[in-house]
């Protein structure tokens, strides 16, 4: 137990299993061992004391790690030494440079990464707050760093460096040490604010082409549905009553709609009553009743004024066969309802789920996705309606008894993008993912597209808008271990791209909740969540472009091997058609010269490498600059953890032969890789091999000896300043036999 000495828990015994409890002061892993007793009565000999078959490690907070060297090449051996002591020491990484720790109590920590051959910026630190597991990135810099203050520890924190721009040295965003830079344009991405809409137990919201906000609310004192308007820059008008209910009855849905001319669509379900309001010009016309016992209605208008509906006909407490209804409001006059079909859908369905999810299409075809029973079996159903025509039902993008719609949007092209969820285990605690699917006008469906993957029940939740250029905003619901759905807001690029999860609404597990996004002329994105909407958050873009930089004149030294500039960076609110841009530029005597463009997001902190043989022996100025493209998303950069200096760690990628004849004359063995220094040290095991033939930098020779023992060796390969390589098990010399196990 822990790091003691071993204990007898079970001897003598013929059973194939037991169970043991585990002390709950336990600080360390607790690891069993075993050995056997054939029939003649022999028993095999324990192993050495570190030697075991089974850990179990009770830990709080664990901590996964990558340490890699300047050209992020992972480095094995690293020394990870954490204080306060992690609870399985001593730390060190595996031959890709990965490594695991394991901790019993939150607080602060410090971890220093150490190996020989290689400097060290200054301690990466983290506090442990919650019971969640934690990943980092780190590199260990050159021994000699031309750079001044590269881990920006001094004080003040841009000590050394020139700045251009809103640059600044912080604290609450580091990757070593206490300090870090950021670069930015006055204000954190994604420069969110978010603005309260007037109270209402179910609200919705609309935004015009002339940016006035439409909402509807309910007021469950007055027993009344409430509409009032904001202009732009202006506040809200005084609430006007546009329908009435009885408030002893469940008021299970409220509905807005703006359509192409202008006019405002309400709908409300009271007590199962599905009502009717809408408003021409500026005027409210008298409420209508368009059917009893309905549930879960849709309602989309679209660019010509017409409405379409959707609700389900049934008793929302009973299991009883429910019928899916669509309707057409047309020319003022609503048409006769059209079933489309009948299933008997769970109550946690009821509960969390929208009956369809409706897009209109610029060329004003409808589509409708929502659930259908075909032979016995719910399942995904999707239509088609043109114009004037009849609802058409074609096959969906995927099917499947734990399939559900969650979100559509025709773009202008007639393309159709879907959003599926597929709930890997039906429980209400299950895991499930949601898909992206999209379908040009007249082709096939799209292969399925991961979004995103959670725990939990929140996965009905969904929403999208494709604009013009077509990037995808997708919004979603995620759900957190303390029970609560998370909102989260994501910009994926056609190519794949995509911006970091931003998250703008947690609401408690228990309410159906439904993310929003909706799109400006000006490219604001504005977030939101129904039926309980508490605030709608707006995400700016720029007004116009500028710069923010930190420079320094550095020398590369002369005869220096690959010298390389390298650093930590996260960069946020970036992507390719954004156009706002990370850029390295190296100016000498002669001109300036940009060696990096990046417009990819980095959300976590990543290594940037550039080769600089090019100035070995010239002073020249590095500067890291972030550009701000107008009408883009507000971008900022983190950096940190920079370096100028040799490339000296050599990388090993095969052995050939990789198997040799026991007890034969001594035999060459070729080294194949990368970075070689004339000339390396060869280890076959422990023992170091005397004839090394240096090839060039990705070709080594050496000669295993006559007689060296048989065995299944790891093969190192060292540069003179000590920086090394191993493969595990990367030559054989001698035959493997396995031998049968017999009992007598």
């Amino acid at each position: 137990m822990g790091n003691g000495a071993w204990q007898t828990w079970v001897s003598n015994t013929l059973a194939t299993q037991s169970y043991y409890y585990y002390p709950p002061t336990l600080n360390g892993p607790l690891r069993f061992r075993a050995r056997a007793q054939d029939r003649a009565g022999n028993v095999a000999p324990w192993g050495p004391d570190d030697r075991y078959d089974v850990e179990f490690i009770p830990y709080n907070y664990r901590i996964d790690g990558r340490i890699t060297d300047n050209r992020n090449q992972g480095l094995a051996d690293v020394a990870v030494d954490g204080s306060p002591s992690p609870m399985v020491a001593p730390l060190k990484t595996n031959l890709s440079g990965n490594f695991v720790g394991y901790f019993a109590t939150g607080g602060d920590y410090q971890f220093t990464f150490s190996r020989a051959g290689y400097g060290q910026f200054a301690p990466w630190r983290y506090t442990f707050t919650s019971f969640a597991d934690l990943a980092l990135a780190n590199y260990l810099p050159p021994q000699s760093n031309a750079i001044a203050n590269g881990d920006f520890e001094s004080s003040p924190a841009l000590s050394g460096w020139q700045t251009i721009g809103n640059v600044e040295g912080i604290t609450t965003r580091r990757n070593t040490g206490l300090q870090a830079a950021r670069l930015h344009f006055g204000c954190a991405w994604p420069c969110a604010t978010s603005e309260l809409l007037p109270a209402g137990s179910k609200r919705d919201w609309v935004l015009g082409p002339d940016g006035v906000q439409h909402l509807v609310r309910e007021d469950r004192t007055a027993g009344a549905i409430l509409y009032a308007s904001r202009p732009v820059g202006g506040d809200w008008s005084a609430p006007v009553p546009i329908d009435s209910f009885a408030i002893t009855d469940n008021t299970e849905a409220l509905r807005l709609a703006l359509d192409g001319l202008g006019n405002l669509h309400v709908i409300h379900t009271t007590g199962g009553t599905l009502r009717y309001i809408h408003r021409l010009g500026v005027t409210w016309q008298s409420p209508i009743t368009l059917a009893q016992n309905a549930w879960r209605p849709k309602l989309i208008a679209d660019g010509t004024g017409t409405v379409h509906l959707t609700y389900l006909s049934s008793s929302l407490m009973g299991p009883s066969s429910s019928t899916l209804y669509y309707r057409e409001r047309q020319g003022g006059t609503w048409q006769p309802p059209v079933e489309m079909t009948n299933f008997t859908p769970l109550m946690l369905e009821y509960r969390a789920l929208d009956a369809t999810q409706m897009a209109v299409g610029g060329d004003g075809t409808l589509h409708i996705f929502s659930w259908r029973l075909n032979n016995g079996a719910v399942e995904v159903g999707y239509w088609v309606k043109a114009p004037g025509g009849n609802l058409t039902l074609l096959a969906p993008p995927i099917n499947g008894s734990a399939v559900r719609p969650v979100g559509a949007f025709a773009d202008a092209t007639g393309s159709i993008h879907a959003l599926l969820t597929v709930q890997e285990d039906t429980t209400s605690i299950g895991f499930g993912k949601l898909y992206y699917f999209v379908r040009p006008a007249g082709g096939s469906w799209s292969a399925p597209e991961l979004v995103s993957e959670v725990r939990g029940n929140g996965l009905h939740g969904a929403d999208l808008v494709v604009d013009s250029t077509g990037r995808r905003h997708l919004v979603y619901l995620g759900r957190s271990e303390t029970g609560f759905h998370e909102a989260v807001y994501v910009v994926r690029e056609p190519d794949g791209s995509t911006t970091i999860p931003f998250g703008f609404a947690n609401v408690a597990d228990t309410e159906p909740i439904v993310p929003a996004i909706t799109l400006t002329s000006s490219g604001e994105v504005l977030l939101s969540v129904r039926p309980f909407r508490v605030s709608l958050t707006r995400i700016p873009v720029a007004s116009q472009a500028g710069t923010a930089a930190i420079s320094q004149a550095v020398t590369v030294p002369a005869g220096a091997h690959k010298p390389t500039l390298a650093f930590m960076h996260q960069l946020r609110g970036a992507l390719p058609s954004y156009a706002s841009t990370l850029r390295v530029k190296v100016t000498d005597n002669v001109g300036m010269q940009t060696m990096l463009e990046k417009k990819t997001p980095a959300g976590d902190w990543t290594l940037q490498w550039l080769d600089m043989s090019a100035w070995a022996g010239q002073t020249v100025t590095v500067t890291i600059e972030l550009a701000q493209a107008a009408g883009a998303p507000y971008t900022e950069a983190w950096l940190d953890a920079a370096s100028l200096g040799e490339w000296t760690t050599p990388v090993l990628t095969q052995v050939t032969p990789a198997r040799l004849p026991g007890n034969q004359p001594g035999t060459m063995v070729t080294l194949t890789g990368l970075n070689f220094i004339a000339t390396p040290t060869v280890k076959l095991g422990d023992v170091t091999l005397g004839d090394v033939q240096f090839v060039d930098e990705t070709t080594v020779r050496a000669t295993v000896p006559a007689g060296f023992p048989v065995g299944l060796y790891d093969v190192t390969v060292a540069n003179p300043g000590g920086q090394y390589a191993r493969r595990a098990g990367a030559l054989q010399i001698g035959e493997r036999v396995m031998t049968p196990l017999v009992l007598r």
